[in-house]
């Protein structure tokens, strides 16, 4: 199993602008030979680019609640892709009443489903919002991530897995 080289100080002081000596070992501890083993982080960039090829890719919601207005035509939802985005897959995205009830607040959604193809790292959703006229509370939409088909194993549901959209309620109360 390939693992990444590890990086390691060998003048780390605490001053402000000093240029930081490293030098990159494998698992035994040995030095890595080669040009790139020891430098500045900025010397040479190419030495120190990331090998993904066994980084794990990490799919999740950009953040754990989205709002949007009642009058807005959709609640826009950004789902991530991170780490290795060389990697493609599918996701299911369960959209679920909390507060909010669906055909009467946000139009009933099934079966969405979310495909990253090789490189992308996010993608949003579309939730098609209902405005009514009634006074009401803000009101929550529930979302909640799976993995679809026979998944990689590098490829998982990351953090947060499960997300709220708030409907932000757009009535006054009449005089």
């Amino acid at each position: 199993m390939k693992t990444r080289p590890q990086l390691q100080p060998i003048n780390a002081q605490d001053s402000e602008n000093r240029d930081r000596e490293i030098v990159m070992s494998g698992d035994t501890g040995e030095a890595i030979k080669g040009a790139c083993n020891k430098g500045k982080l900025n010397a040479n960039p190419s030495c120190f680019s990331a090998n993904t090829a066994n980084e794990r890719s990490d799919r999740g919601f950009r953040s754990p609640e989205f709002d949007v207005s009642e009058s807005a035509l959709n609640a826009i939802v950004v789902i991530e892709n991170v780490g290795n985005t060389a990697e493609s897959g599918t996701l299911s995205v369960t959209v679920a009443d909390g507060t909010a009830v669906s055909g009467e607040d946000y139009v009933p959604t099934a079966g969405l489903r979310v495909s990253f193809l090789s490189g992308e790292a996010s993608k949003e959703v579309n939730i098609p919002i209902l405005d009514d006229d009634v006074i009401e509370s803000d009101e929550s939409i529930q979302l909640s991530l799976q993995l679809l088909g026979p998944s990689r194993p590098s490829a998982r549901i990351g953090s947060p897995a499960s997300a709220t959209v708030k409907i932000i309620d757009n009535d006054k109360p009449r005089k």
